[in-house]
């Protein structure tokens, strides 16, 4: 009898870890920014200045990526981002996994042309941040599937995506006259060299 209780008490140990685990209720909205803002809003922590201006919105077929800022920063060098989800019902968020953002980085071989920066989750992989001269017209990342993605900056802002890439390898930023005004390596990873000697 007391070896049944036993085992009534692990499984119903086990019951309570697996309900635990489970997947955290949606943040649901009808539109991908209101969404995004709810979802702000949910995890922004008590006593803190909550606030939310959109800045960009990227819609794809099933998900959007909502550029934002937040009170009290600069959105010249410092951009959020909230990866909203779409499904038969409307757009929804995650409770993790789906935020990002923060400073955009100088980087070296870009000098003063671009702040920029990556998600920092593996699908999708995507390259965003802000040109610093209006001589940069078009910015084009190189990822490790070999593909070549660009965009030309809206307002100075600029968001190149690859739904396949893991990594971004290389930036190349190029003039009107699509000369190159500048190029450099953002990740040296081996997926990064492998597409190098695909090419090779």
């Amino acid at each position: 009898m007391q070896r049944r209780r036993y085992y009534s008490f692990i499984v119903g140990l086990v019951l309570i870890l697996v309900a635990g685990c489970g997947p955290s209720p949606f943040t649901t909205g009808a539109t991908p920014e209101d969404t995004a803002a709810q979802h702000v809003f949910r995890q922004t922590p008590p006593g803190e200045t909550y606030g939310f201006t959109t800045l960009y919105t990227y819609e794809f077929e099933d998900f959007a990526v909502v550029f934002h800022d937040k009170p009290h920063t600069d959105a010249a060098q410092t951009v959020y981002y909230e990866i909203v989800h779409r499904n038969q019902t409307g757009w929804y968020t995650k409770e993790c996994c789906d935020s990002g953002g923060g400073s955009l980085l100088k980087m070296t071989g870009l000098g003063d042309l671009v702040r920029v920066t990556t998600s920092k989750s593996l699908e999708p992989m995507f390259v965003y941040g802000r040109t610093l001269s209006p001589d940069v017209a078009t910015v084009e990342v190189e990822f490790d599937t070999g593909e070549t993605i660009s965009d030309q900056p809206t307002e100075g802002f600029f968001f190149v995506l690859s739904e396949k890439g893991r990594n971004a390898c290389t930036i190349r930023l190029y003039s009107e006259q699509n000369s190159v005004l500048a190029e450099t390596p953002v990740s040296r990873g081996d997926s990064c060299s492998q597409a190098d000697g695909e090419k090779d």
